[in-house]
Formats: C-alpha cells, structure tokens, sequence
C-alpha cells in the first residue's frame, strides 16, 4: 500500500499565472495554504485569491425591510391553513394576495427598470421575495411572472430585437401590476435554436 497522495498548495495568482507547490501530506503536516486563507477571517483579509474582493452576502437594510413587508403581508393573508385549504379548492391560486403584493408592495416590478416604470432592483432583492414566497408556500405567480418571465423580456429589450416594443410595454404593465405574464417555450424547441 502506499502512502497518502501528494497535497498541493495554492500560492497567490502573479501575472504569469498560477504557482503550486507540491508537499507530501501527513496527519500532522503543515497547514495548507488554502485552508489557512479559508481560516482568516474575512474582514481582515477582505480579499481572497491574492486581490479577488470576497462578495458581500449579508442583507443590505433595504432587503431586509422588503421581507419585513412581504414576510408581514403573507402572515396575514397567507396562513398555513389558509394555504393548505386553498389546494382543495377549485382556485388553487391566490389572485387577491398576489394583487397585494404585486401592487401595494411592488413586487411585480422589481426587476423592471425604472425608465418602464419598476423599481429598477437586482436579482439579490427578487431572491429575497423568492425566499418568503417560497417559506409560506403562496399561491402566487412570483417565480414565473416576475422573474422569469420579466428576465425574458428584459433580454428581448436589452437586444433591441424585433418584439422590443412589445416588451417595453408588457415590462412598463408588469411594474404597474395590471398585467401577470408567463413564459412559454414551444416544446420542440432547444436551447440556444433560434425560431422564426
């Protein structure tokens, strides 16, 4: 049998590109390099990878007063029991609470900029309506009107290609909450092939 395999070392990243050592591993050998970056902490270091900025991944205070408000509008309108008993009935969806949201609170419209209309906000704030919406289990069409479907046509924008107006208007819709839409993709169709 032989003996454990080699560890390697990650030195900083120089211009010519990166170095590594090799070192035998042992039980009580030295402490990687890399574990030793892992160990410190990062608002000391405050870069990793020798100059690579860490992101930052803590909510900034509007995030967290936009789940207070989601978090406190589902409380009330979305209870577990209300939920559970909304799948037995012939309505499944919430229109009255996705109204709310959407509207009163805006959430329609996060990701539509705010030349159309929106509040012009970053994936990071649809992540955290993602996250309330998905920790009361509500009926409503966040994902597939307000992100993915919004994403879609913010492409289409962002393109210029034909149908570009149309998107404009269904985006400056979306943000005023008179429109939900949803994203259909014929089912012949692959990724990346394009069809006329």
């Amino acid at each position: 049998m032989e003996g454990p395999a080699p560890v390697t070392q990650v030195a900083p990243v120089t211009q010519e590109g990166p170095v590594t050592q090799e070192a035998p591993a042992t039980q009580e050998g030295p402490v990687t390099q890399e574990a030793q970056t892992r160990a410190e902490p990062a608002a000391s270091a405050g870069q990793a990878g020798g100059g690579t900025a860490l992101p930052d991944l803590t909510y900034t205070e509007q995030e967290t007063e936009l789940r207070s408000a989601v978090r406190s509008v589902l409380e009330d309108q979305a209870s577990f029991s209300a939920v559970l008993a909304r799948t037995e009935s012939a309505q499944t969806y919430d229109t009255a609470l996705w109204r709310t949201l959407a509207a009163d609170i805006g959430c329609a419209g996060l990701l539509v900029p705010e030349s159309l209309g929106g509040a012009g906000a970053s994936f990071r704030e649809a992540a955290v309506m993602a996250e309330e919406v998905g920790r009361s289990v509500a009926a409503v069409p966040y994902l597939g009107s307000a992100v993915l479907a919004t994403a879609a046509l913010l492409s289409v924008l962002k393109a210029g290609e034909a149908g570009s107006v149309s998107a404009g208007e269904l985006l400056t819709e979306l943000a005023a909450a008179t429109t939900t839409v949803a994203l259909a993709v014929p089912f012949a169709s692959m990724p990346g092939i394009r069809v006329e």
